[in-house]
C-alpha cells in the first residue's frame, strides 16, 4: 500500500473533506515509514484532529484509491481512527470522505 506524501521527510499528507485521491498524487512508494505527528510538532496530521490520509493499493498493473479518516490529537497523545473507503473501480479516483 502506498500513502499520499509530498514532502522530502516522509510525512504523509493531512488530506480534507472532498480532497480528490488520484494518479496525480506524489505516492510513498519507497518509504517503509511515515509521520502523521510527533512530539516536535513535526508531520501534518500534528495536532489537527480528523483528516484524511488518503492510499492506493496495487492489484497487478492497476491501483485502487481510499482514505482512512485519522484523528490526532492537539498534543499528540491520540491517535484515533475512524472509518475507511476505496473505490472498487479500479484506478478510478476517490474524493476523501466519499462513501458512494
Amino acid at each position: 500500500m502506498d500513502i499520499i506524501d509530498s514532502s522530502t521527510y516522509g510525512y504523509a499528507d493531512a488530506l480534507n473533506e472532498n480532497d480528490m485521491i488520484d494518479n496525480s498524487e506524489v505516492w510513498s512508494e519507497t518509504r517503509s515509514t511515515l509521520v502523521l505527528g510527533t512530539f516536535l510538532n513535526a508531520g501534518q496530521f500534528n495536532g489537527q484532529g480528523w483528516k484524511y490520509l488518503g492510499f492506493r493499493m496495487k492489484s497487478q498493473n492497476d491501483y485502487n484509491y481510499g482514505w482512512i479518516n485519522v484523528y490526532v490529537s492537539e498534543h499528540n497523545d491520540t491517535l484515533k481512527i475512524g472509518e475507511y473507503a476505496y473505490n472498487e473501480i479500479a484506478n478510478s479516483q476517490l474524493l476523501a470522505g466519499q462513501t458512494e
